[in-house]
């Protein structure tokens, strides 16, 4: 699969810009990144091509190829292709770039828990992700205004708490969508 990959990229590329996702040698990554960029100075262990065809990029929460996770998170491969927690002080990384606009993904759930945002390596507050009415795929925080030739990251953190009326602390992780 991954040679016929590197056969068709050329044909399914052409005259679309080729991003890839960088591996640095601490485990995380940066997403989206423009293949022509200077990436010196930076500590990449590998780099993984892949093409857009449109505006938008969607990475699944389960994508370990993408995503960096800390601590219990369990990765569902067979439905939701979701990652999940309730263990307090759980967190994930998500570095990208080539960006005006990002979405986290997830779960509103009569069992879910608060999660903490940090963005751009400062504390945003938190997300509350308990609803009653239980929806999957919810959009639960958005940035705009992105530059796109800034490095962003994106941190949430499993709080271990919830709002009273929940009936548990669990953060679902659907995903990060990435909009030019």
């Amino acid at each position: 699969m991954k040679t016929l990959l590197f056969i068709l990229i050329p044909f399914l590329t052409f005259g679309q810009e080729i991003k890839a996702t960088l591996q640095l040698s601490n485990g995380q990554f940066i997403n989206n990144a423009p293949d022509g960029r200077d990436w010196y100075g930076w500590d990449v262990a590998s780099v993984h091509f892949y093409d857009s065809y449109s505006d938008t990029i969607f990475v699944e929460g389960n994508d370990l190829t993408r995503i960096t996770y800390y601590g219990h998170w369990k990765h569902d491969d067979t439905g939701c292709y979701c990652s999940f927690s309730n263990q307090a002080n759980d967190s994930i990384v998500f570095i990208f770039t080539d960006a005006a606009k990002f979405q986290w993904r997830g779960a509103l759930m009569d069992h879910h828990g608060i999660a903490a945002i940090h963005f751009d390596n400062k504390y945003l507050g938190e997300v509350d992700t308990y609803n009653s009415r239980n929806l999957s795929h919810s959009r639960n925080w958005k940035a705009e205004g992105l530059d796109p030739k800034k490095i962003y990251k994106f941190k949430l953190v499993v709080t271990g708490r919830k709002n009273k009326a929940s009936l548990g602390t669990k953060i679902v992780n659907h995903g990060f969508r990435i909009i030019k």
